[in-house]
């Protein structure tokens, strides 16, 4: 603390009185007055003092004087037959009342003796399926020498006695031990660990750990506490924690469902099923441009709400609640942009039609005629049996043209500011149809002649997206 001021040290040698600074000189003139009050008060107590111990004095003398006088033999007589009326016949001794007293609880009643007896029967009821602590042990051969002095876990085992862990078992350890060291690789890239979590990977590690020393004849006891300290830093909890994750191992090859965070204390909309149908089939109906989570939950509050019934008992939702929603049923907020078109290539049934067409296709192949070479001028002729025609394959394309395309870097002048139309402007698709043999599709002379409106023999197919509604 830092050293007090003069004045500091000047104020608190002033003494105060109810909340104020008062002068010394008044504080003397009080200590001297309470001084006097206290002798006043010390001096009639010695003189009250003394009068009550004359007073004492004179009632004995008197009450002595007065026993002397008044006692003569004859009173003291009649004094003593009163005392032995009083004793006979007031006074009356009873020979059963060491009987009549309460006797101290021992514990030993009729309703006890019932409550122990039940209690002795409900512990014979669980204890049926328990096995005995003799069946954990196995008994010691004959060839081991009993007289010898040293202590029971010295002896040494003869070669023909059983071995600590049955043949099968080590075996069944073998294979979860060679599955767990699968299980515990861990790749160097991050997307392959993405799906990897601390906890369940220490698990595993212990649990191998824990296999690889029950292999080494270790029992299970001090494996875990051993595996408990050293990984876990941790005691008997752990210890036990470990043994039966790998029980539930060497039984199944998998480690028990992690519980933590699993019993879900708070009920969600989402599990009441008319609920989320009812949201599902609302975004489904609007269009992506008013398809937002304000939207969805003006819909809820305003619809949902007021005709829901049973377990939803709600006015509000929020609307971070709602964009939680459309997250769990496979919306996302993104920028529109052109990207591939899924039309359900994935489906069973399209997968199905997809397999037959390619084997139809193998199957035409063999009719066609193949190209080789590095000009493909090579014609390999196909091999036709009896009444097989040759196939010939036709392919289509087409392309569309707009009237605002145009470069979309250019060079631009110092001063120069282009600007371009928003829209595409009309289009046009051009189609047409291509022979392996004879190049593109095209007219003959006669059939040129007889169309006088065709200008072209090549048949390009145009038309106007705009004009034709095509």
């Amino acid at each position: 603390m830092p050293r007090k001021t003069k004045r500091q040290q000047q104020v608190s040698e002033l003494s105060r009185k109810k909340g104020r600074f008062t002068s010394q000189k008044s504080d003397i003139t009080i200590i001297e007055e309470e001084i006097e009050q206290k002798k006043a008060v010390e001096e009639d107590l010695i003189v009250k003092d003394k009068n009550a111990e004359e007073w004492m004095e004179g009632e004995i003398n008197w009450m002595e004087d007065e026993i002397n006088e008044e006692w003569v033999e004859g009173e003291l007589k009649e004094f003593e037959e009163v005392g032995k009326k009083l004793i006979d016949e007031v006074l009356s001794w009873d020979k059963k009342a060491t009987s009549k007293i309460r006797a101290v609880y021992t514990g030993d009643s009729r309703t006890s003796q019932w409550r122990q007896k039940k209690k002795t029967i409900e512990l014979e009821e669980h204890t049926k399926g328990i096995k005995k602590i003799n069946t954990f042990f196995q008994p010691i051969s004959e060839n081991v020498s009993m007289s010898s002095k040293t202590p029971l876990l010295s002896q040494s085992i003869t070669p023909n006695s059983p071995p600590l862990i049955p043949v099968d078992t080590t075996m069944d350890l073998h294979v979860r031990l060679e599955e767990i060291n699968q299980l515990c690789l861990v790749g160097k890239s991050t997307k392959e660990n993405r799906d990897i979590f601390t906890y369940d990977y220490i698990r595993l590690l212990s649990v191998r750990r824990f296999i690889q020393q029950l292999l080494d004849g270790k029992g299970k006891m001090v494996a875990s506490t051993q595996i408990a300290q050293s990984m876990w830093n941790k005691g008997d909890y752990m210890a036990r924690c470990i043994r039966k994750w790998g029980g539930h191992f060497i039984q199944t090859g998998e480690l028990p469902v992690h519980s933590q965070g699993k019993h879900m204390k708070i009920k969600s909309l989402l599990d009441d099923e008319d609920f989320s149908e009812d949201c599902k089939a609302w975004l489904r109906q609007q269009t992506p441009e008013t398809r937002s989570p304000y939207n969805l939950k003006m819909y809820i509050e305003e619809e949902l709400f007021p005709k829901s019934t049973g377990n939803i008992k709600k006015d509000t939702i929020s609307e971070k609640t709602c964009r939680n929603y459309m997250h769990l049923w496979g919306y996302r907020y993104d920028e529109r942009k052109k990207g591939i078109y899924y039309d359900g290539h994935e489906r069973l049934d399209v997968v199905e039609y997809r397999k037959e067409w390619l084997e139809r296709m193998f199957m035409y192949k063999k009719r066609m005629k193949e190209f080789d070479g590095d000009m493909l001028d090579i014609v390999l002729e196909p091999k036709l049996e009896l009444e097989e025609k040759e196939l010939i394959q036709v392919t289509h394309d087409e392309c569309h043209f707009y009237a605002n395309d145009g470069r979309r870097r250019i060079w631009i002048g110092e001063e120069e500011d282009i600007l371009r139309p928003k829209h595409l402007g009309r289009s046009i698709m051009v189609s047409a149809f291509l022979c392996s043999c004879h190049g593109l599709l095209q007219l003959s002379d006669k059939q040129l002649q007889e169309n006088p409106h065709i200008k072209h023999k090549d048949t390009y197919v145009l038309h106007s997206v705009q004009a034709d509604r095509y």
